[in-house]
């Protein structure tokens, strides 16, 4: 329930945002605007779940279209390192993100290079590999399960001049079901998990 409450507030937040937006520039100029844009973020992410934290590695690939200059669609894929660490006990899972939800640009614009853009929206996670260490009845090597929910996301561009923006790119994803649950319930799992990332961000 509190992972929807969030998801409504931050549309109603960020729709205000873009609505404030497009008034201040009632003659905007079609010709100027840029309409899509693509990115590229490497980093590192934070897995946090009720059975211990542990860091991994991030990479995102994303891009959007902007209808207005300032409210559009985004989409791309991830690569992210998930796990939980509870003593001696240890999961590890990688997986391929796709997200697919709205993008706004809340200050600056994409002309000048200058600006801060928010994604929200919902994410699926497809498997790729997944390892176990310390627990019984485990394999070493097995595949976790898929999972599903709901991310938000931006990016803070640097002031520098040019045909390429460099930025922050930070991003929170929210997990409905489990990443890495296995046959017995018993066990390590890391339970409906929030996965925080942080890295560098190329925009062009």
């Amino acid at each position: 329930m509190k992972y929807f409450i969030i998801l409504v507030l931050s549309f109603s937040v960020l729709g205000n945002e873009s609505s404030c937006r497009c008034s201040d520039n009632p003659k905007l100029d079609e010709s100027k605007i840029e309409k899509l844009k693509l990115w590229i973020a490497p980093g590192f992410t934070l897995n946090a779940s009720k059975e211990g934290s542990m860091a991994g590695i991030s990479a995102m690939a994303g891009g959007a279209y902007y209808f207005n200059g300032v409210v559009g669609i985004t989409s791309g894929v991830s690569f992210m390192q998930r796990g939980a660490l509870d003593q001696q006990r240890e999961l590890k899972a990688t997986y391929l993100d796709i997200p697919l939800g709205f993008t706004f640009i809340n200050a600056g614009s994409l002309a000048t290079n200058r600006f801060t853009l928010f994604n929200i929206g919902a994410f699926y996670s497809i498997p790729l590999s997944g390892s176990s260490m310390g627990i019984p009845n485990v394999p070493t090597e097995f595949t976790p399960d898929s999972s599903f929910g709901f991310f938000l996301d931006g990016i803070l561009s640097f002031p520098i001049p040019g045909d390429i923006t460099y930025g922050l790119y930070s991003s929170v994803k929210f997990s409905f079901s489990d990443m890495l649950s296995v046959a017995d319930n018993t066990i390590l799992r890391a339970n409906n998990a929030t996965n925080y990332s942080f890295g560098l961000a190329i925009v062009f």
